[in-house]
Order: C-alpha cells, then sequence, then structure tokens
C-alpha cells in the first residue's frame, strides 16, 4: 500500500463498464509507473458484471486510487471524466480508458516536459495499437507527434490517452464537451 501524496503530481481519471480483465490491467499499468506521484479516479458506469466491484475493492486498497459509481449508465465518457476531474487533485490531468494501458515512465516523462516548459498547456506522445479486428492491428501509432498550433486549430490530432494537460488548461478552457461519444 502506498500512502497518499499531499497533491499529487498527476491525477488521471478512469471510467469503466463491464470489463473486468482490461480494467484490471488498465489499473496495473498506473500500478507499475515509474514514479508514485499520481492518483487514480475510477467511475464505474452502472456495470452488472460481479468482478468489477472486486477489482476497485482491492484497488482501492492503494490510497492514491479514488473510486465512484453511477445508478445508471451515463453512455458518454466525458460526463465521468469532467465528474472525476472536478474531484482531482493533480496539477496535471490525463485519461486512461479501461481498455488502454500506460507505459511504465508515461506519468514520469510527460510531466517532465511540462515541468520544464511551462509555456505548453498539453504534452502529448505516441501510441501503440495492439489486438483489435484487423490481423495487423499491432502498430505505432505517431499522429499525436504532427501535433502543431495549426493542426489542434484545424481539428485534434491527439488520441486522448496520450495526453497529459495542465489543471488550468482545463479550468481556463473548459472540460471534455459532454454532448458528443469520440474525440471529445
Amino acid at each position: 500500500q502506498t500512502l497518499p501524496v499531499a497533491r499529487p503530481k498527476v491525477s488521471v481519471a478512469m471510467c469503466s463498464y463491464n470489463r473486468p480483465a482490461l480494467l484490471q490491467r488498465a489499473i496495473d499499468s498506473l500500478l507499475c509507473q515509474t514514479t508514485p506521484d499520481w492518483e487514480l479516479l475510477v467511475c464505474d458506469n452502472a456495470s452488472s458484471e460481479p468482478a468489477i466491484n472486486e477489482i476497485l475493492v482491492e484497488a482501492m486498497n492503494d490510497t492514491r486510487i479514488r473510486v465512484w459509481r453511477t445508478a445508471e449508465n451515463t453512455g458518454a465518457p466525458a460526463i465521468l471524466w469532467n465528474f472525476l476531474f472536478d474531484r482531482a487533485r493533480g496539477y496535471y490531468f490525463a485519461v486512461l480508458d479501461d481498455d488502454n494501458e500506460k507505459l511504465p515512465q508515461f506519468i514520469e516523462r510527460l510531466s517532465s516536459v511540462l515541468d520544464g516548459q511551462p509555456q505548453l498547456d498539453f504534452v502529448t506522445c505516441a501510441w501503440r495499437v495492439v489486438g483489435g479486428a484487423v490481423a495487423d492491428a499491432e502498430r505505432e501509432c505517431f499522429l499525436n507527434l504532427d501535433t502543431s498550433v495549426l493542426n489542434t486549430r484545424q481539428g485534434s490530432t491527439c488520441d486522448g490517452g496520450a495526453v497529459m494537460y495542465r489543471r488550468e488548461t482545463f479550468e481556463k478552457v473548459g472540460y471534455f464537451a459532454e454532448d458528443i461519444r469520440t474525440c471529445e
């Protein structure tokens, strides 16, 4: 069990619905981070799968992990992420979908970039797709690395799970759009 940090550097928001094996892997990926300076805020979106409760109860043994549950499924992750970020204590925010995993140095590397470059509102990285319906689904994705002011004004080039934001950015421009289902 890890003792809570007074104010963690990074708050990670995750919503989950009826995918216990994936949820466990996602949580485990945070527990393997090279820096302990994070908190995980999980919102279970009215799962009916009994194993979800067992996983979340076990996860709360780590004091950096806090859990909420909805009575009804919202159908929109952005609603839950916004709810969680309203309760977040970190200086930086990140999202972890329950079907994703963070590489061990995700928090350390992205937060160090934000620490060293206060003019940046967010930082992003490449990601890897593993599995999926396509036979050659495992591939590296570097679209995020083409992010620039011009590109982000024209449309999102960033996968939300590969981005870390400053808290002030959310406070200045607002949270995730709750009326759309993807690329919130």
